[in-house]
């Protein structure tokens, strides 16, 4: 198993009371798997994704990825392995609007950029390379006012991909896109996958689910078959 997740309890105070996010979670996801998690807003699910990506640590239990336990690493080793190993999709994308495309999906890359010219520049064409496949290549100078929705959304997914990591975590990839917008997303998701990669996508949208390997539904902090 690439990520395995035991017994994750979240609690957050809200207006004087307690409120379980997550209720003793568990859930494996092995190479080449994609995992749904749907549910309601408000279930946990974006708890789970954060939680399980090493963002936001748990009040008991434990997120692995590949063997290596998240939060028994410091906070810098954690923020190390995120950046090596971790691609996340958020779901208002967090593109900067000042930035265009390209310089956008390199942003990733600047906590590694003390190499030399030459690794510089095989990682910008990377990035090209990763434009190109997904039909982004004429946006590289565009900057995120003037993309569309899903090309926002697959701009978000190359910065995801940029730094080739094991597994990747999606909150709402398709929630904001249309039929065919959600569809083209889901594939390049899929085609991850299959390349020996692992995905955890939280969603309220059913669609996801016919793309997955394993779907859960969420409820109340819990996770149900």
């Amino acid at each position: 198993m690439i990520l395995t997740i035991d017994r994750l309890n979240k609690t957050f105070i809200a207006n004087g009371g307690r409120v379980a996010a997550l209720a003793d979670v568990s859930l494996r996801v092995g190479r080449g798997e994609v995992v749904a998690i749907n549910g309601r807003s408000g279930c946990g699910k974006t708890t789970l994704l954060l939680t399980a990506g090493g963002l936001l640590p748990p009040d008991t239990g434990t997120a692995s990825l590949d063997g290596s336990d998240l939060y028994a690493l410091s906070h810098d080793e954690r923020a190390v392995e995120r950046a090596r190993n971790i691609g996340f999709v958020f779901q208002q994308f967090h593109l900067l609007p000042y930035l265009n495309v390209l310089e956008n999906v390199l942003v990733p890359t600047i906590a590694g950029s003390a190499g030399g010219r030459d690794e510089r520049a095989d990682t910008r064409q990377r990035a090209l390379a990763l434009l190109r496949r997904f039909d982004l290549l004429e946006r590289v100078g565009h900057r995120p006012a003037q993309l569309s929705t899903g090309e926002k959304q697959r701009v978000a997914l190359v910065r995801a991909l940029i730094n080739r990591p094991k597994f990747l975590f999606a909150d709402e990839p398709t929630g904001n896109l249309d039929d065919d917008n959600a569809a083209e997303v889901m594939h390049y998701i899929t085609d991850f996958a299959a390349g020996g990669g692992g995905v955890l996508l939280v969603s309220h949208d059913r669609r996801t689910a016919m793309h997955a390997d394993q779907s859960y539904q969420m409820e109340q902090g819990r996770l149900l078959e």
